[in-house]
């Protein structure tokens, strides 16, 4: 037989075990060039950013350590060690340049007030990282053989505008348009 009182305490207690099991600090919103897992970073030398998140009174980020490593070899292109600061947006990859077309995966430790560690993880692929259109050269189009957009033999949209200048000799033309294709 479960006495009343018996009972209120093992319910506080359960209550209690399951709020404290909830609480505590987490890092969130890992991010690459202000960005969740981006596939077409173009900057050889990226930013990382994050948030420590936590219901701690007080709690901060006393210090973090960055680790980036090229995925199809998993060698380590830099390490920052750990640096004893509480920044955690817009930090600058310093490592030796990023390749075009690559997998990279990056690991954050960051620590709080008391020394506490906490980790995190993301990855990242580059884009060809070349602004020339030379670059795409050789590159094909990914969709539907039967399709073709050539807008010179198909326009989609077909606008004619007979306008006079009153005053001045500058003039703008704004269209806004939805193709639901």
């Amino acid at each position: 037989m479960i006495r009343p009182k018996h009972f209120l305490c093992s319910t506080a207690m359960l209550l209690l075990a399951c709020i404290t099991s909830f609480a505590g600090t987490t890092i969130k919103d890992f991010r690459v060039q202000h960005s969740d897992r981006p596939l077409s970073v173009e900057d050889k030398h990226p930013v990382f950013s994050w948030r420590m998140e936590s219901d701690v009174r007080g709690q901060k980020q006393t210090a973090y350590q960055l680790s980036v490593v090229r995925k199809v070899d998993g060698s380590e292109l830099w390490n920052t060690g750990k640096v004893e600061s509480g920044q955690s947006v817009d930090i600058e990859y310093k490592g030796v340049a990023l390749q075009p077309e690559k997998a990279y995966g990056v690991k954050l430790k960051v620590w709080d007030r008391d020394g506490r560690q906490y980790e995190d993880s993301t990855s990242f692929e580059t884009g060809i990282m070349n602004p020339r259109i030379s670059a795409w050269n050789g590159a094909d189009w990914v969709g539907l053989k039967q399709l073709k957009l050539d807008a010179a033999s198909m326009p989609l949209f077909e606008i004619e505008s007979d306008f006079r200048l009153v005053k001045g000799s500058v003039a703008s033309f704004i269209l806004g348009a939805d193709d639901i294709r």
